[in-house]
C-alpha cells in the first residue's frame, strides 16, 4: 500500500495518487475528494491508471471516494 507515494516520469512530471496498493501485478487506484463529482477528477485518476499501465501493472482498477455528506464512491472505467 502506497499513501501519496511520488511517481516521477522521465520527462520530469511528478504525480501523486492518494493510495495505490499492488498486488500480483495488479493496482487499485484511490482518490479522496470532498468536492461535488467532477469529470476533471475521472480524468486525474485515468490519467494515473495510464501511467501505471505503462509501468507494467496489467489490471487496474480505479475509484474516487468523495467524502462529503453523503458518501459517494465512483469507479472510474
Amino acid at each position: 500500500i502506497k499513501n501519496e507515494a511520488d511517481i516521477l516520469l522521465p520527462d520530469g512530471k511528478n504525480y501523486r495518487p492518494d493510495k495505490v496498493v499492488i498486488s500480483d501485478g495488479d493496482a487499485v487506484l484511490i482518490d479522496f475528494k470532498t468536492g461535488k463529482p467532477s469529470e476533471h477528477y475521472r480524468n486525474q485518476l485515468l490519467n494515473y491508471a495510464s501511467i501505471l499501465e505503462r509501468m507494467g501493472y496489467t489490471h487496474i482498477r480505479s475509484f474516487i471516494i468523495y467524502i462529503n455528506e453523503d458518501l459517494i464512491v465512483d469507479e472510474v472505467h
